[in-house]
């Protein structure tokens, strides 16, 4: 079995929300163009990963605010089994091409959905 960790957890949160988040963090959201709305990534300790405010635009426009998605990482030689796994056994189905994200924090992206486990991303941060 394959364990993958945490690479971070996307949550979606208003226009209202962005002033917020920008003055704790002490920085501007920045515009992912691959998703086409604004990402800001706060790392985590205590849940050892990224939490992701994604702005409710682009892809994310009929997102709830709230919870939005888990990305897990996994190295690039993994992808190709893990991908076929979730295929044959119909536990979900890709929902964008593996594309370079907008972000830094992240390195190469896809995001799948599951009628199990929603929507959910993979980074590929191995991938030079």
């Amino acid at each position: 079995m394959l364990s993958l960790p945490v690479h971070h957890i996307g949550i979606a949160v208003t226009e209202s929300e962005c002033d917020a988040i920008e003055q704790r963090l002490k920085r501007p959201f920045k515009l992912d163009s691959n998703q086409g709305t604004r990402v800001l990534f706060e790392a985590n300790e205590q849940l050892n990963c990224y939490l992701e405010y994604v702005v409710t635009e682009g892809r994310a426009k009929n997102i709830q605010p709230g919870y939005y998605h888990t990305c897990y990482s996994v190295k690039r030689n993994d992808l190709g089994e893990l991908a076929s796994k979730l295929a044959s056994n119909s536990i979900a189905v890709p929902v964008t091409k593996l594309e370079l994200s907008g972000s830094s924090e992240c390195g190469f992206v896809q995001f799948f959905y599951s009628s199990i486990f929603g929507l959910f991303e993979l980074n590929i941060d191995d991938i030079v």
